[in-house]
């Protein structure tokens, strides 16, 4: 596979991933409510790496696969606080918020890791807070209910655990096979999210309208890019992998105000520009700095 074909395999997954405000249009008001869409997305990816583990029998010892698994927590919190985001302050505040987590990754490496920043991070991290602080667009917030708060809330909260799953990997996790990684990230999340629905309900799809949506999510938001970044990573390597994962927040922005009709502010446009610009400043030297020349930061939510 030649370099061009595996960046165009990420790039493809990425706008995949950015397609996702469709699908919550589509659900809005829908009987399926988070917790149920999450459970569907989980799990359909999950069995197809079964399939596919139960094909290749990949060495999974035992401890390792648990402390993977315990990742899936993380993971099913990632999915929920973003579309819990996106419902209550639309997708493109949503995913401009998420895009926080190479923020909040430097951020922990510096105070945690001890790990030394150069001049032009130091600059990206100030600008990524700013840009943060600008996006959020706190006074047309005051101006709307206090629900928007909640929904800035999830939005971080799903950047937080996004951003524990990549320094968990990077920094503690042992050493498993990508796919049975994978399998065991997909399955700790459905299991997660069944012990949600356990404790708190769910409401799965009904009708047939409600299940070609939640399973097309689950298809092309999930199970189909997510293998296309399991491709195409190994040869474009994870920096670059991770830089064309930020196409993302672009095309959901785009897809959020000119196809859904979401309002968005200039200060929210300026600012969510200020932090994919800063993200893609801070994955590059993170890629200089690592001893392997690989930051592990590739797009799997």
């Amino acid at each position: 596979m030649t370099y061009l074909t595996a960046a165009g395999l990420v790039i493809t997954a990425a706008i995949l991933f950015g397609l996702q405000p469709v699908y919550g249009l589509m659900l809005k008001g829908a009987s399926v409510d988070v917790t149920g869409l999450m459970l569907i997305r989980f799990a359909v990816p999950a069995m197809a790496v079964l399939a596919w583990v139960v094909i290749k029998r990949p060495p999974m010892p035992w401890r390792a696969c648990v402390k993977h698994a315990s990742m899936g927590l993380a993971f099913a919190i990632t999915g929920i606080g973003y579309y819990q985001a996106g419902y209550r302050i639309g997708f493109s505040l949503a995913v401009l918020l998420f895009y926080a987590f190479p923020l909040m990754i430097t951020l922990y490496s510096v105070v945690v890791l001890r790990i030394a920043l150069g001049r032009t991070q130091v600059i990206a991290v100030l600008a990524a807070s700013a840009g943060l602080v600008l996006a959020t667009d706190i006074e047309s917030i005051k101006a709307s209910s206090s629900i928007a708060w909640d929904g800035i809330a999830w939005a971080l909260l799903a950047a937080a655990s996004y951003a524990y799953i990549l320094t968990y990997k990077s920094h503690y996790a042992p050493p498993l096979n990508e796919a049975a990684s994978l399998l065991m990230l997909t399955l700790g999340a459905t299991i997660t999210t069944a012990g949600v629905a356990a404790i708190n309900g769910a409401s799965l799809p009904s009708g047939g309208y409600e299940w070609q949506w939640s399973l097309t999510l689950a298809i092309f938001a999930g199970l189909i890019p997510i293998a296309l970044i399991m491709l195409g990573a190994p040869r474009a390597g994870a920096t670059d992998t991770a830089t064309c994962c930020l196409i993302e927040p672009v095309v959901a922005v785009m897809v959020a105000v000119l196809l859904m009709g979401e309002p968005i502010s200039v200060a929210t446009l300026l600012g969510g520009g200020i932090i994919v610009a800063s993200a893609v400043v801070l994955v590059r030297a993170r890629h200089q700095q690592s001893p392997t020349g690989n930051p592990k930061a590739t797009r799997l939510a």
